[in-house]
This record gives structure tokens, sequence and C-alpha cells, in this order.
């Protein structure tokens, strides 16, 4: 089957597209837009200060030379006329550079206003050496001025091209306007000037532009990553999460109480720790009588009652009913008082058991001790266990200690 070639309407419109995206650059949602904008404030405003400062210190010079050199009268046109550039070029900046530091810092949201500014001085900046150069032709034909500036301009200040090619269409349009009526000579005289200012524009034009695209491109892909690496971290910390926690109750898992015991004997000191182990009573019975699904509801009402009791120490679900609570730092005495208040928050969940009229408990068994190694933890564990099989055999729904 042949492909359909597009016709020309298709390939302008198409190339159109290409210009306007080219121009608009890479797009960024307004979030996107605001981060974007205070990074570039940021940026300008490194390089904004210095530069400033600069033109306010070379200013102030030039206005002292032309005093100085004209014995302080200015009594020629050219010596006033420069003295009125370079004083509107110090009030402007001296102003730009008053109103960033001291007004725009106290707003919240300073960062469009700060890039308005720079831009709006970025052509001011550009208008300026445009008069400096047309006046310079009288005695010169040199364009170094404008070149500075255009091509500084062009490099330095964040512009967008809606504002920047406009702008520097307009500073080359004066410039060629502007040169015949100061140069000495006719215009095929100074042929090299005109067409080194054209290139000039073309080149800071092609230079601004291209910065303009590129410092978004790049803000886009860093953006990228930073989202991408947060997306990794998220889910990094999701599997961390099912790896360690019970996926019914939400507790501790047993996968990570050796974690946690790993930690805690890598200290190589001994450890005074109550340990408890946790049995929901006659738990296959109410399985057997509401049901698995009513079964998993249960104990995650009982592992949540039981984790609001424990304000130290890790609670970990040890397999099916039963749980494991262990509290660095607890002697027997806070152990047990612990096991009872767990009995008793369980009992006043009110959940119906399979006997009718009596409600869903807990026994919990207690032991204490010092521990240095696993082997230490074990033995409390065992004994927790005979504890609870105590607990079992005196009744239930209550604590005993061992």
């Amino acid at each position: 089957m042949q492909m359909m070639k597009p016709d020309n309407g298709e390939r302008k419109e198409e190339e159109s597209m290409k210009i306007i995206r080219m121009l608009r650059g890479p797009f960024l949602d307004p979030e996107q837009e605001c981060r974007f904008e205070e990074m570039m404030e940021k940026r300008c405003w490194k390089y904004f200060l210095p530069i400033g400062l600069s033109i306010l210190v070379f200013q102030i010079y030039n206005i002292l030379y032309a005093l100085q050199y004209t014995g302080f009268r200015l009594d020629t046109a050219a010596s006033r006329i420069y003295v009125i550039l370079y004083l509107f070029l110090l009030l402007v900046s001296g102003t730009a550079l008053m109103f960033r530091k001291f007004v725009l810092a106290r707003k919240k949201e300073k960062s469009h206003l700060a890039l308005s500014m720079y831009q709006c001085y970025g052509v001011i900046l550009l208008l300026w050496s445009v008069c400096v150069t047309v006046y310079d032709q009288r005695v010169s034909d040199n364009l170094n001025v404008y070149t500075v500036v255009a091509l500084g301009t062009a490099m330095l200040v964040y512009m967008k091209p809606v504002i920047s090619i406009p702008g520097f269409l307009a500073a080359e349009l004066l410039v060629l306007l502007g040169m015949p009526r100061f140069q000495p000579g006719g215009v095929a005289e100074h042929y090299g000037t005109y067409l080194n200012s054209v290139v000039l524009a073309a080149t800071a034009i092609a230079v601004s532009v291209y910065r303009y695209g590129t410092v978004r491109s790049e803000f886009q892909k860093q953006e990228l990553i930073e989202s991408q690496n947060q997306e990794i971290l998220r889910k990094s910390e999701e599997l961390n999460y099912m790896a360690n926690h019970d996926a019914l109750t939400g507790l501790w898992n047993r996968r990570f109480l050796e974690f946690f015991l790993d930690g805690l004997f890598c200290q190589k000191n001994e450890t005074e720790m109550a340990v408890l182990m946790i049995d929901v009573d006659y738990f296959k019975q109410y399985n057997d009588t509401y049901g698995h699904q009513k079964g998993d509801e249960c104990l995650k009402r009982i592992a949540g009652a039981m984790k609001l009791v424990v304000s130290r120490g890790r609670l970990f679900r040890y397999g099916g009913e039963e749980f494991v609570c262990v509290v660095p730092g607890y002697g027997r005495e806070d152990g047990k008082k612990l096991g009872e208040e767990l009995c008793r928050c369980v009992r006043r969940l009110g959940i119906e058991a399979s006997d009718p009229g009596k409600y869903v408990t807990v026994s919990v068994g207690i032991t204490a001790g010092t521990v240095k190694q696993r082997e230490d933890f074990d033995r409390l564990l065992g004994k927790a266990d005979s504890a609870l099989y105590q607990a079992k055999i005196n009744g239930r729904n209550r604590a005993a200690e061992q």
C-alpha cells in the first residue's frame, strides 16, 4: 500500500509549528513555570548584581572624566550629550538595583516581576548602546559598545523571544537609520559597518532564542529526572514497607523482628527488655463461626487497638493470631502493666465472640531480663511463650508473667 505524501499545505503547516515550538520553547505547566522563574531569577540576579554595580561605577567614571576633560564646563554639545547618556544609564541601573534589592525582596512572588524587570533593563541597555554607537559615528565607525551590550544581553539576560526578537530588530533598525545622519561620507563608504551591525543583530537574536530554549529544556529535563527519582524513592519506600510490615494488620512483621534484633545486638551492650507474647483467645472458633473475612477484620481491629497502647518498643505480628511485643528499657513490673492494659484495650473493643454474650479477648505472657546476644532473646521469648500458656490455663483474658 503506497503511503500518501503530505501536500505543500501540510508541510508549510508543520514547518510553521516547528518555528512556533522553537520560539515558545518546551512547554511547562503552571507549577513548573513558577519553579522555573524562581530558578532563573536567582541565576539572573547572580549576573545582574555585579554587572549592574560595574555599570554604575563605569558611568560615574565617565561622567567625572567628561567633567574633568572639559574643565567642568561641558562647553561642547558632544560632552553634554555624552553626560546625559551616562546619567540616564546611571539612573536606570541604580533604580533597577534598588528596586530588586529592597522592593521585590519583600514580595512573596517576586520572580515573575524580577524577570520582567531584567528583560526591560536589557532592552533599555540595548537601546542606550544604540544611542552611544550612533552618536560615536561622528568620529569613528566602530560598533564596540553596541556589540558588547547586544551579545552580553543575549547571553546573560533571560528574554522571551516575543521580547528579544522585536527588541533586537528595533535596535538594529535604529542603528541603520541613525548612523547615516552622523557618519561623514556616504553609506557606501561605511558598507562594512552596516553589514557587521546586521550580522551582529542576527547573531544576538539567534543566541538569545537558543539560550531561551536551552535553559527551559534543561529545566524540563531536570524536572523529569527529579520526578523519576521521587517515583523511584516512593516505590522503594513502598517495597520497604511491604517487606517489613504485615499486609493485614500493618504491624511490623516477623522478618523485621530479625533486623530489629540485629540492630539491637550490634550495640554489644546488655539491654534490659520486656518481651510479651500475645494470642487471641478462641480465634479458631471465631473463624469457624464468622468466616475468615470477619476473622481478618477482627485481627485488624485488635492490632489497631494494641498499637495505640504500645507507646514504646515494637509490636510485631508473629504469625496467625499471635503477636510479640518487645520493649527495651522495661522491667518485669512495667511489662506486666503493659500486658494488663493490652488485655483491657482488646476487651473494650466489644467484638462479639463465637460464644453468645461474650467478647473477643487476648491472653498475654510476660517476661523480662537483660539481653546481650540472640540466645538471650530466644530464652526470653521461650519464657514469654510459657507464660502465655499459663495465662490460657488460668482462664484466658489475662496476663501472666514468668
